[in-house]
């Protein structure tokens, strides 16, 4: 069969025997689509040992998607490794049974993949660990080929952010909503590696301050949008340094920032000298020292902002 992509999200009839006739069937497909299949294994993708089953899509798939597949375990990552070799970009959200040891596995082996979402997973650092043993035999390239990663809720701390820097300075998506043990340190180390981040999420990143907005003003130059929302500690300063160094960013949420006043709106206010060439979008809902005057001028001199009132 020609099919390339199929989709069977939340399809609750979805069983081990029609993933099974589907990767048999389906010689060219590339992405498969399976987000809320509760009622899928393992097994599902397994090899059969005769030669009359093989499972032939399995070669052609470049994109997996498994989200709130409760059932999933280490097996399908070691399967995965083994049989997929062309996959480019997996999702794991909520796949709670698929632990810290399968992730490091699979970012020491599939050394192509570009997009990974681990998303509501509670992964924690070791996942990104490089062991002594991983060095010597090789594995400095670690996520190497990474350009998108997601781990909001996990349970990882700066560790993760240093290992990040270090193998993986092509990410351009970031996101880290809820990651409440992060710092500034690791943000630091993140932001002076990655130059090409463009979307950055740390909503709800408790230990972030205006240090570590900082930093991401002074070397993420290529940003696009910014989620700073219930960053609580952050205050105006932080937001002068993104409008001084973010020149391209076209979207800043700072929902419940509740420190900010209006000068952090004066930051973004255009004159002839500094004129922005991007359209840029700010969300100040919940920003209580934000006053709606402030906020009424800003509109009329060009500025885009939402303030959930």
């Amino acid at each position: 069969m020609l099919q390339r992509c199929l989709d069977l999200s939340n399809c609750p009839q979805v069983t081990n025997t029609v993933i099974r006739a589907v990767l048999q069937g389906c010689s060219n497909l590339q992405t498969l689509q399976l987000d809320g299949c509760r009622h899928i294994t393992d097994a599902a993708f397994q090899p059969d040992h005769s030669p009359f089953y093989a499972l032939h899509a399995c070669t052609s798939l470049k994109v997996v998607s498994f989200a709130r597949c409760s059932q999933l375990t280490k097996d399908l990552v070691l399967f995965l490794v083994k049989a997929c070799r062309s996959l480019i970009d997996i999702n794991f959200s909520r796949c709670k049974r698929i632990h810290d040891d399968a992730i490091h596995l699979l970012l020491r082996s599939a050394t192509d993949l570009q997009r990974l979402n681990l998303s509501f997973m509670d992964i924690t650092d070791k996942a990104f660990t490089t062991e002594p043993s991983d060095q010597r035999n090789g594995f400095y390239a670690m996520g190497r080929a990474l350009r998108a990663i997601d781990l909001t809720q996990s349970s990882i701390t700066d560790v993760t952010l240093f290992a990040l820097a270090k193998h993986c300075p092509h990410l351009e998506e970031v996101k880290l909503s809820c990651c409440s043990e992060m710092t500034d340190v690791g943000i630091e180390a993140l932001v002076r590696s990655c130059r090409r981040l463009r979307v950055l999420d740390l909503n709800n990143c408790a230990l972030i301050t205006d240090r570590g907005v900082g930093m991401i003003g002074a070397y993420g130059q290529q940003l696009e949008r910014l989620n700073l929302s219930w960053c609580m500690n952050i205050t105006d300063k932080s937001v002068v340094d993104i409008a001084r160094g973010c020149e391209n960013l076209q979207e800043l949420l700072l929902v419940w920032c509740t420190q900010l006043t209006d000068a952090s709106i004066d930051a973004f206010l255009p004159d002839d000298a500094t004129a922005r060439t991007q359209v840029l979008k700010l969300n100040f809902s919940g920003c209580k020292g934000i006053s709606a005057a402030h906020v009424e001028i800003a509109r009329t001199k060009g500025l885009d902002i939402v303030t959930g009132s």
